[in-house]
């Protein structure tokens, strides 16, 4: 395995800013909220809110999201793991739990990359014709990566 098999590069800040404010625009939230949440921590050292999209998978009351270790936001969650979330122009909260680079996580990686066939190219992580990701490449990759899931308290 390479040094780094993700891409390590993160958006400009004013993507992030342009999508946060897309993602609070009625009508447009609906849609792109589909698939882009925004996600809100608690910083752990200023103790202010921090609010970023990520793409998310849901399945009933757990949402299943993941970002690159080197991207530190995430470390936020292991100070202070309770999130609001706003999914398709609704806010729930929630408690997340993170598996970063766990082996036990695959499972949960491969179920995100079903739904999230974005997140599987942006990755590196082929398809097959089904549209079932590739685990040997996944498991590769998961060592670089942190698995969020967040169990939701309902509408906040």
């Amino acid at each position: 395995m390479s040094e780094a098999t993700v891409p390590t590069a993160k958006p400009a800040p004013w993507m992030n800013a342009v999508m946060k404010a897309m993602l609070k625009t009625p009508g447009v939230q609906r849609f792109l909220g589909r698939a882009i949440a925004l996600l809100t921590v608690t910083g752990r050292r200023s103790g202010q809110a921090i609010t970023l999209p990520i793409s998310y998978e849901r399945d009933g009351d757990t949402v299943v999201m993941v970002t690159k270790k080197v991207r530190v936001w995430w470390r936020n969650l292991e100070a202070d793991p309770k999130v609001r979330l706003r999914l398709a122009g609704t806010e729930h909260t929630g408690t997340a739990t993170l598996s970063a680079g766990d082996p036990e996580a695959l499972p949960v990686f491969l179920d995100f990359l079903r739904g999230r066939k974005v997140d599987a190219r942006a990755y590196g992580i082929p398809m097959d014709r089904d549209g079932n990701p590739d685990p040997e490449r996944a498991s590769e990759v998961l060592p670089e990566l942190v698995v969020i899931r967040v169990a939701l308290r309902g509408a906040g």
